[in-house]
């Protein structure tokens, strides 16, 4: 394997690990915020009526609220 072969496979290496990096520190905030807030969401959100607030707030959280799948990704 050549110098420059293996600085791409380094490179590549290092671009892995802080994509791994970045999408468990971004899964671990998402996952503390869902947990401090489910109570306030039980409470307030499915213990009501069901009115035109509640199908959008059901529709926003399904559209938006979902598990961030990665972060940016630069290539410096």
């Amino acid at each position: 394997m050549s110098e420059a072969d293996s600085t791409a496979l380094a490179l590549v290496g290092e671009r892995l690990f802080m994509f791994k990096v970045c999408t468990t520190s971004a899964n671990c905030l998402w996952m503390y915020d869902y947990l401090l807030t489910l109570g306030d969401e039980i409470k307030y959100a499915w213990s009501g009526k069901r009115t035109w607030i509640f199908v959008l707030f059901i529709a926003l959280h399904e559209v938006f609220a979902k598990r961030p799948s990665g972060c940016w990704y630069f290539t410096w």
